[in-house]
C-alpha cells in the first residue's frame, strides 16, 4: 500500500516486489522496433509528408481468420 495506495489488498494472498519491475526505456524500444522493421524490408523517410502508404505482400508473416 505504501508503494501504490491505489491497490485494493482485498483478496491478495501473496505478492513479490522487485525495484526494477516495470522499468522500460522507450527510446531503446523505438530503436529496436525501427531496426527490426528495416530488417523486414520497411523503409522510413523522416521529415517527409505522407502521401500514400503501400503495403507489399510478405512471405514472412501470414495471418488467418
Amino acid at each position: 500500500m505504501e508503494i501504490n495506495p491505489a491497490i485494493n489488498p482485498d483478496g491478495i494472498i501473496d505478492a513479490t516486489y522487485c525495484p526494477t519491475d516495470g522499468y522500460i526505456r522507450p527510446a531503446q524500444i523505438l530503436k529496436d522496433c525501427l531496426e527490426a522493421a528495416t530488417r523486414a524490408g520497411a523503409e522510413f523517410v523522416f521529415g517527409a509528408k505522407e502521401l500514400n502508404i503501400i503495403a507489399r505482400e510478405s512471405s514472412q508473416r501470414k495471418t488467418s481468420g
